[in-house]
């Protein structure tokens, strides 16, 4: 199925960036989250996925997760230069016939749910220093099988629900999925009570 991207900005200036991209065999998929309460978050999530969407234009048959972890710190160190740039969250995941890897920084997760287990790919990395700050440590996963629904989201979904919510709205028709997981957390008054994006693929 064709991979979603879901983004909604809980004010008028939101500060999550979530891009599917597709070159050659290969599935690749961007998220960040910029840091709310400091000037530049939102340059610093678009930094993130403007530098992988051009840089993967070139490069994307990498297949080592590690050699991610690395463009990611070097990356970290760029953004600290710029003035202009905040901090971020950022993932950067790869799928490559039925294979998941990729490397990621701060609150964003990743999870790969199936019919028997779901599990966190993302669940050894640091939620600080962020992305910009220029002290970050990437950390890689993979590679894994992907097997079922890869869900890559912003911590305006998971901190507001359950895992077993979000479970049990994957299992619903695909084409509803991203608004059920929207209203998971949108509060009473229809507002959110923070910006949130996700990426959703399934094999």
């Amino acid at each position: 199925m064709k991979p979603i991207v879901f983004i909604e900005q809980a004010q008028s200036k939101g500060d999550d960036r979530a891009i599917a991209l597709q070159m050659d065999n290969t599935n690749i998929f961007l998220l960040a989250d910029g840091a709310g309460g400091f000037s530049g978050g939102s340059e610093a999530a678009e930094y993130f996925v403007s530098f992988w969407g051009s840089y993967l234009k070139k490069h994307s048959d990498i297949s080592d997760p590690l050699v991610l972890e690395k463009i990611m710190r070097n990356l970290d160190h760029e953004m600290a230069l710029d003035f202009s740039c905040g901090e971020t969250t950022g993932i950067v995941a790869f799928v490559r016939e039925k294979i998941v890897f990729g490397a990621s920084v701060g609150d964003s997760q990743s999870w790969l749910f199936n019919s028997e287990f779901k599990q966190e790919l993302t669940f050894l990395q640091h939620r600080k220093p962020l992305l910009g700050s220029g002290d970050s440590i990437p950390v890689s996963f993979g590679p894994y099988k992907l097997d079922g629904t890869l869900l890559v989201g912003s911590d305006g979904l998971f901190n507001y629900t359950s895992l077993a919510n979000i479970e049990n709205i994957l299992n619903q028709e695909w084409e509803n999925i991203p608004q059920l997981l929207v209203d998971l957390v949108r509060l009473r008054s229809g507002q959110l009570q923070d910006d949130i994006s996700f990426i959703l693929h399934s094999e």
